[in-house]
């Protein structure tokens, strides 16, 4: 199986102008967020999260290239 791209994505300090930094993953996760909809068009490309780099953002990964051959599969969720 090819790799597909890795993609690297920053929280919008937009979204919460009253905190001197971003909320970190919160962003992604509330709706009235412009990264909420950033962060759904991911998913949508099945994309998610796989950790975090100090100088580009989080790391995000097509889900196929994360799913590692020995792990266990019940119903779509892998452990």
């Amino acid at each position: 199986m090819e790799e597909r791209q890795v993609e690297y994505i920053w929280p919008s300090k937009e979204n919460f102008p009253e905190k001197e930094q971003n909320m970190g993953l919160k962003n992604f996760m509330l709706p009235e967020s412009s990264d909420y909809e950033k962060i759904k068009e991911y998913a949508l490309k099945n994309y998610t999260f796989d950790g975090f780099n100090d100088k580009k953002g989080y790391i995000l990964k097509p889900i196929e290239d994360i799913i590692y051959k020995n792990m266990k599969e019940y119903n779509g969720v892998y452990y």
